[in-house]
């Protein structure tokens, strides 16, 4: 059976991705913009990882159906990048403008920008809420690798599953594609991804990756491995 160690902490996570979801899908209405609808797509596939993980862990211990937990570590895989795509949200403020100065010799005026700080506050909350998402299934599929079969491999588990995830926001950010179209338009998907690939975007692929191992390292040297009973 699922162990109340996972059960209370999925729980929380979700719950927390539900008022984020209803307070900013609320917020759509005062400022009218696009953008908070997108956050809350983005949002609900943030979690998806952690979701696909629960049933994942859900049917190993209940039916043990090979075919459906195949499937669910697919997905998994699959949907994995959209939690850490997060945080490349910020590139929107872009967009907002929040002081002017007129030369270098003048101080800064500042604008009384209401959705531009709200936006601020909005993405890094939603960032939030996404990694831990993932980095919680990250961690349940690190342990689990662990203990079928030994800690060498559950690492290069985790460094292949973070440079997939990578690869996976470069796709999102920047051709543009989605988690789905790698279930139903693969070969286009390849097509792109290797008919762009660029000094930037393996620059951008390698920081990312970067940026998961230090997250996750992080984190799990915390708390983690003072123990995590599944």
């Amino acid at each position: 059976m699922i162990t109340q160690e996972i059960k209370p902490i999925t729980y929380k996570i979700f719950t927390y991705a539900f008022i984020y979801f209803v307070i900013t899908f609320i917020s759509f209405f005062f400022f009218s913009d696009g953008l908070i609808l997108m956050l809350c797509f983005n949002m609900f596939l943030a979690n998806l990882p952690l979701l696909f993980i629960y049933v994942f862990i859900y049917e190993l211990n209940k039916r043990k159906r090979k075919p459906l937990l195949v499937i669910l570590i697919i997905l998994w895989i699959i949907f994995l990048p959209n939690s850490f795509y997060l945080i490349t949200d910020f590139i929107h403020l872009g967009s907002e403008a929040f002081y002017f100065q007129e030369n270098i010799y003048l101080p800064l005026q500042y604008f009384n920008n209401y959705k531009g700080y709200y936006l601020i506050v909005n993405i890094f909350i939603a960032t939030v809420i996404g990694i831990s998402s993932s980095l919680y299934s990250m961690f349940i599929m690190h342990k689990i690798s662990n203990n079928k079969f030994n800690e060498l491999f559950s690492w290069l588990f985790l460094g292949i599953i973070t440079l997939l995830s990578s690869i996976g926001i470069y796709i999102g950010r920047f051709l543009r594609f989605h988690s789905i179209d790698l279930i139903f338009r693969p070969l286009d998907v390849l097509k792109d991804t290797f008919g762009n690939l660029s000094i930037f975007s393996l620059y951008f692929i390698i920081l990312i990756w970067i940026f998961h191992l230090i997250i996750y390292l992080f984190i799990y040297s915390l708390f983690i491995k003072k123990g995590m009973k599944l």
